[in-house]
């Protein structure tokens, strides 16, 4: 069916207003969206590298790094103090405890009971008259003595014993291996012999100096201690008038300076300067009987 003029001038009419309508809702949509906001149109383009994290964040993570560095630190406190070695135990039982230095009264006990005591001496002490016998005599008064003297003809024994006393208590051999004219260095070379004649001593005296000036004091000392059995040792520096000069201070300095290996009787100014066999037995026993 055809449409007359009137009708399709119409339709066009139609037509157009709605193409209109169309084209104007488009852009009323299009003026709708939301325009960019002023902090995102400023932000500035990220750098590479530099963080984008808020400042506030950023603090509460130094935060957080200061304590991680505190607790750390803390912790090597404690490794330091765990790994640093604890003090030394004070356990009685690991302290060495030092040998004590002998006395008298060690050198007394070694032949108190029945013993035997061996003397190294020179010619002051090698007779019966002498003081050494004389002194074992007062020994007597309580206990069994005997004293053998070093046979001095052979060289290589000592004469049978003399009996001093055979009454009760422990007794006590007194073995006197004193030559006369005998030196230190002399008595050293004969120790072992002495020792092999006699039976194994308890204690051991010296009395020597008396034909020694001419020797190294302290040195034949020391060679001659060496040759002596581990037994408690005394040793006597006699009247100093008896001795050539300075012999009698060498044995006292030199028995001083072994203090730890050796006791002393000093009997420089105990009695006369030229006592009796008597008298210097008694001074000796007395010396000996003094408290340490």
């Amino acid at each position: 069916m055809e449409l007359s003029s009137r009708q399709g001038n119409t339709l066009l009419i139609v037509l157009a207003l709605g193409a209109v309508g169309a084209s104007g809702y488009a852009i009323w949509n299009v003026r709708q969206m939301p325009e960019p906001t002023a902090q995102v149109l400023s932000s500035p383009t990220p750098t590479e590298g530099t963080s984008t994290t808020p400042t506030a964040t950023s603090d509460s993570e130094n935060g957080q790094t200061t304590e991680e560095t505190s607790t750390q630190a803390s912790d090597n406190e404690s490794t330091s103090s765990a790994d640093e070695e604890p003090p030394e135990s004070s356990d009685p039982e690991e302290t060495t405890t030092e040998q004590a230095e002998p006395t008298l009264s060690d050198w007394r006990s070694a032949w108190s009971d029945g013993a035997d005591l061996l003397v190294i001496g020179d010619g002051y002490s090698n007779l019966e008259s002498q003081w050494v016998q004389l002194w074992a005599g007062r020994q007597a008064e309580g206990r069994p003595t005997l004293v053998s003297h070093w046979a001095e003809g052979a060289d290589d024994a000592f004469n049978d014993p003399i009996e001093l006393s055979d009454g009760e208590g422990p007794d006590l051999h007194v073995w006197s291996a004193s030559r006369d004219g005998t030196t230190i260095r002399e008595a050293t070379r004969r120790v072992d012999r002495f020792i092999d004649a006699s039976a194994p001593p308890d204690a051991v005296l010296v009395t020597l100096g008396g034909s020694s000036g001419d020797e190294n004091i302290p040195e034949q000392l020391d060679q001659l201690l060496d040759e002596l059995p581990d037994v408690p040792v005394l040793v006597t520096a006699g009247p100093s008038g008896l001795y050539e000069p300075g012999v009698a201070d060498d044995v006292v300095a030199w028995a001083k300076d072994n203090d730890d290996r050796v006791s002393l009787v000093d009997l420089r100014e105990a009695t006369s300067d030229e006592p009796t066999a008597e008298e210097w037995a008694l001074a000796f026993d007395e010396g000996t009987r003094d408290s340490d």
